[in-house]
């Protein structure tokens, strides 16, 4: 922003060498605090003496307003960050997850997976989680109903939509204090609530300064259609300092609810013996050797093993869902093969599974003419399944696909119980029909409404239906033609169904007409399409790995949980990145087809 204009009227930018060391110190900053657990203030003088020097050696003759604007810009994007390391830092113990209905086995299985829980860990969760639950519960508001301008500054701001911000923050706020008992108290946590939106809505604002200062709408460019880092971080630059100094200046100085007090337990306070090391950024404990450590899980790079598999594989399968529909959406390329794309797709993962088995990293299946007699009918379910959901991405948000693959287990339910003679629980059932109504809810109110992406969408929920169900009879038939006399394994049916994907997928592009005008397609001569169209082939074959990998990490139940929990933020990046119109009716019937797919996952698994 600096160099773009100048921050003030007739001063003029800093020279690219000081802007580029005033990037290089911000990092710094931040690097230092990382490697020294916390000590920011240091680096910060330092890092300012350096920056004014730099100012002097290389304007001659640099103004006040240069020198100012330049520690600001060091401030701002280099010591406020900091913060974020200190509050993660903070090593106060305390809080213990709390999952309600779940059997203390079940609980200690989970807990043993996780890190350590203090209350570093718990505040900087729930500070981001109140941040993104304001930014969005304020645009969805403020959008749908905002009618009373909140301030100049930012005129697209509405007090309707800061009014949803701040609901949505102490909502989730609330919500966390439930699930881990901090800060103490119901009231406690609405109050944290409240001082991050606060932060969060000034450090948006101050933002908005700077920009109209400079004359420009966006900091950068990064980001297509979202503008540069900074305008996607602004929320959070002040939230990690303001929740520093709570923590640190007041929260530990107050009793605090030991987890389980709110049933009635006794109350204990953080630690006697704790000593605030505001530098550092961290409460260390005078006698530690009063506590014994805790066991800890196998970790890669400090993350507990569990749940870095359980990221990779949240990570590959959302962004799948993203970059395909980023591919194929008409706003975005103008691409109008399909078909082509996904046989791209599938003989990529042929391709990288092959690979991985000649490398010895994998065992597969050779290709048999009775294994292939056998697989081939699964395989055209397999491509009628994943084509009609490349066909429903191209006309249907996001959000609507994620809802609506719910209801595939309602179709795959009620097929379980006419054919196989399946029994399922009330409960299931009231989540089935909950999914349902919602999926026909959200599509009645869903503005961009088209009866072509919707029956592609009803099309693949029947073929994932048709697939679970004839998957079961066919997988003890491939059992008795197999190598090992065993049922396949992943690996060998990601490789059939990607490889024997290819040729009815061939017969589609030809059925549809593609190959006349695939060559011509003018997304093909744009690098970003084919860098999409990549990087999407490389995920869909990397979630095959992801998910045995996580599958053997954890339990069935927890595996599903995590799928339908990973369907929401999915839906919100979808309606978020391509700008989806919603209505207030159709933001609730998602959310309730989403949360009726984690009640499912819940209820089943509690029906074993």
């Amino acid at each position: 922003m600096l160099t773009s204009k100048g921050i003030s009227k007739g001063t003029p930018p800093p020279t690219p060498f000081v802007s580029a060391a005033t990037t290089a110190l911000c990092l710094s900053i931040t690097a230092f605090t990382f490697v020294s657990q916390g000590r920011s203030g240091a680096a910060m003088s330092v890092a300012a003496f350096i920056l004014l020097a730099m100012n002097i050696l290389v304007n001659r003759k640099p103004t006040f307003a240069q020198l100012t604007a330049s520690v600001f810009g060091l401030f701002y994007c280099g010591y406020l960050p900091s913060f974020w390391i200190k509050l993660r830092n903070l090593n106060i113990a305390g809080p213990q997850l709390q999952l309600p209905g779940l059997s203390s086995e079940t609980l200690a299985t989970i807990t043993s997976y996780l890190p350590t829980l203090t209350v570093g860990l718990v505040a900087t969760l729930t500070s981001v989680a109140c941040i993104i639950a304001a930014d969005t519960g304020a645009y969805f508001v403020g959008k749908n109903l905002g009618r009373t301008k909140l301030t100049e500054i930012s005129p697209k701001k509405t007090v309707e939509g800061a009014i949803g911000g701040l609901a949505s923050s102490v909502l989730v706020a609330a919500g966390f204090w439930q699930l881990f008992g901090w800060p103490g108290s119901m009231a406690a946590a609405a109050g944290y609530g409240v001082l991050t939106f606060v932060s969060s809505l000034f450090g948006d604002l101050i933002e908005s300064i700077m920009k109209r200062d400079a004359g420009i709408k966006d900091s950068g460019n990064l980001i297509p259609g979202h503008g540069g880092l900074l305008d996607r971080m602004d929320s959070y630059m002040f939230s990690g300092a303001v929740a520093y100094f709570y923590i640190t200046l007041i929260y530990h100085q107050q009793a605090t609810v030991a987890p389980g007090a709110r049933n009635g337990s006794t109350t204990m306070k953080v630690s006697d013996g704790a000593q605030p090391d505001e530098e550092k950024g961290l409460l260390h404990q005078d006698s530690p050797s009063h506590s014994k450590p805790a066991l800890r899980s196998p970790t890669i790079m400090g993350i507990p093993t569990v749940l870095f598999a359980g990221l990779c594989y949240c990570t590959a399968s959302g962004s799948m869902v993203i970059l395909n529909k980023h591919a194929l959406n008409p706003k975005s390329f103008g691409f109008t093969a399909p078909n082509a794309l996904l046989c791209f797709q599938c003989a990529l993962a042929a391709l990288l599974v092959k690979l991985c088995e000649l490398a010895g990293l994998v065992k597969l299946q050779p290709l048999k003419r009775d294994l292939v007699s056998i697989w081939f009918p699964v395989n055209l379910i397999f491509v009628g399944m994943i084509g009609s959901s490349f066909y429903a991405l191209q006309h249907v948000g996001v959000a609507m696909v994620t809802v609506w693959k719910n209801v595939s287990n309602f179709v795959t339910a009620v097929c379980d119980v006419t054919i196989y003679k399946k029994s399922y629980s009330t409960q299931v059932w009231a989540t089935l029909f909950l999914m349902l109504l919602s999926a026909m809810v959200g599509a009645y109110t869903d503005i961009n409404f088209t009866w072509s992406g919707y029956s592609w969408q009803i099309a693949n929920c029947g073929f994932t239906s048709a697939y679970a169900l004839y998957l079961r009879s066919v997988m003890d038939k491939v059992s008795e033609h197999t190598t090992n006399k065993q049922k396949m394994d992943e690996f060998s049916m990601v490789y059939y169904n990607n490889l024997l994907s290819i040729p009815p997928i061939l017969c589609l592009i030809f059925f549809f007409g593609e190959h006349k005008t695939l060559l011509a397609q003018p997304a093909l001569q744009n690098p970003m399409f084919l860098c999409v169209a990549l990087v999407g082939g490389l995920i869909g074959f990397g979630i095959s790995f992801s998910a045995l990998w996580f599958l053997s990490q954890t339990t069935a139940t927890i595996y599903s949980l995590v799928g339908a929990l990973n369907k929401i933020p999915v839906a919100i990046i979808g309606i978020l990145v391509f700008r989806d119109p919603t209505s207030p009716q159709n933001l609730a019937s998602i959310l309730i087809g989403l949360g009726a797919g984690i009640l499912f996952t819940y209820a089943k698994s509690r029906g074993k």
